[in-house]
């Protein structure tokens, strides 16, 4: 199983290309950077102007909530930094950002840390935080869970079919549709919402964990949204079937 900054590497090396031609140590010409920006590295315009006019600085591109640079962090942020670098590989945008803040990087492991001790497995976490996400239009984890999708072991297909809110076998779809309905209904879900989810063999304890992963990313997804975290996964193209319909081609598509 590749680990998280194996899938970067790629992603990375456009990323110091683009760094390389702003700079001008590309020797290239600003058109040239402005092609390759908006056909390869699908950047946003104010980030490409700050990288072609060296303003602001490439830490604070990262993020509109000031990101704290793992190698000069100090205290608690240094030791909760540390401790993300030694788990992945790599310390995310998303988690230098909330270094800002100690307690809310803290509060945000310990959350998922606790979950992954839960009854829901990996594969079923990953699938809940991409339906959320797709639901949010959270690009950032978006990113994220399809990396991480693919490392716990969802196909391409099975991460498509959580984005659309479904999936192949009876249990996984009702719990997924569960977590969309959530999200949608603010928590106000229906008795029949809960009728369905018990019917598909998920106990309260499941429910109560459910309503838990959700949480946790929908506060990813608007911390995201706040801080606009530049995107360090790979990218992932946008759906254009978000309904919870099953799309001609996809794994569920074939089961009904």
């Amino acid at each position: 199983m590749p680990k998280p900054y194996e899938i970067l590497d790629k992603y990375r090396a456009e990323h110091y290309w683009l760094e390389a031609y702003a700079t001008g140590k590309g020797n290239s010409s600003h058109h040239r950077l402005e092609a390759y920006a908006t056909g390869k590295g699908n950047f946003s315009q104010h980030r490409l102007e700050a990288y072609a006019t060296g303003k602001p600085t490439k830490e604070t591109i990262m993020s509109r909530i000031q990101s704290v640079n793992p190698a000069n962090a100090t205290g608690k942020a240094k030791d909760l930094l540390d401790a993300v670098q030694s788990k992945l590989g790599l310390v995310p945008n998303m988690t230098k950002a909330m270094a800002s803040s100690p307690s809310v990087l803290d509060g945000y492991l310990a959350l998922s840390g606790s979950l992954s001790k839960g009854s829901l497995s990996a594969k079923t976490r990953e699938q809940i935080a991409l339906t959320v996400a797709e639901t949010n239009e959270c690009g950032y984890c978006l990113a994220a869970h399809s990396a991480i999708g693919k490392m716990v072991g969802l196909s391409d297909e099975q991460i498509l079919d959580s984005r659309r809110g479904t999936a192949v076998d009876a249990k996984s779809e009702a719990i997924i549709r569960f977590a969309r309905q959530v999200v949608e209904a603010q928590g106000h879900v229906s008795d029949e919402d809960l009728t369905k989810v018990r019917a598909a063999g998920i106990d309260d304890g499941g429910i109560a964990e459910i309503v838990a992963n959700v949480a946790l990313n929908i506060f990813t997804n608007y911390f995201n949204h706040v801080a606009e975290t530049e995107i360090d996964f790979p990218k992932v193209e946008t759906l254009g079937n978000t309904s919870g319909e099953c799309a001609p081609g996809s794994a569920c598509h074939a089961t009904h």
